[in-house]
């Protein structure tokens, strides 16, 4: 499980000064999607402005920058078939009752312009808002949902055919155990390594996880 802290919220995200106004608004869509889902029981986000993107390692990501990427140029280390990766940073957490966590501190989401088109108006094609909102989901800390009949945004598999812009009431009774829901008798015990991860939305469908850069075959974020 991973989580940001109550505490740290709202988020401040930037987006990539390239994406067009109506990416933009997608963008804008998908955030707004996950806070009213929840009826705006806590304030996730603030859209806070634009940043220029800059060539660096993907460790490089873990700044003081929290965004959203148009990626004209996909970075090396990351295969040409991934549509969306999403990157998380934060450090392992145990409660007072044995439960081991990870509490994010930074994470940023990487769009990939290079290899792929994205339409915002619902024509044929990866729709970006639904490849966006699934996306946030993942910064929020959901993890996919691997039964294929689960009415959910968190599938694995995107295709050129699916338009999913509205969390499911699974996708909320999730985020809500994530965020409202919480024991509040447990409180952190201890705290350890600092780790990362990193989710890659495929076009083929497939599910790579990546825990401090080591592939992983096991849906455990």
């Amino acid at each position: 499980m991973s989580k940001w802290n109550n505490s740290s919220l709202p988020i401040n995200i930037k987006y990539d000064e390239n994406f067009s106004s109506d990416e933009v608004q997608a963008l804008n869509n998908g955030l707004n999607s996950w806070e009213s889902s929840t009826s705006n029981q806590l304030d996730f986000f603030n859209l806070n402005g634009v940043t220029s993107h800059q060539d660096k390692s993907l460790a490089g990501y873990d700044d003081n920058i929290i965004a959203v990427y148009k990626m004209t140029s996909w970075p090396q280390g990351l295969p040409s078939t991934a549509l969306a990766v999403t990157q998380v940073f934060g450090e392992t957490r145990t409660d007072s009752s044995g439960r081991s966590y990870v509490q994010i501190d930074h994470a940023d989401i990487l769009v990939n312009f290079d290899y792929f088109s994205f339409v915002t108006d619902q024509s044929w094609g990866y729709d970006l808002e639904s490849i966006l909102l699934h996306e946030i989901g993942h910064f929020l800390g959901l993890k996919h949902i691997t039964e294929t009949s689960a009415s959910t945004v968190m599938k694995t598999t995107i295709s050129k055919y699916d338009i999913a812009r509205t969390p499911s009431s699974l996708d909320i009774t999730t985020l809500s155990d994530l965020y409202y829901l919480e024991d509040a008798s447990r409180s952190v015990a201890s705290k350890g390594e600092r780790v990362s991860y990193s989710i890659e939305l495929h076009a083929d469908g497939d599910e790579v996880i990546k825990i401090n850069g080591k592939k992983i075959h096991l849906d455990c974020h």
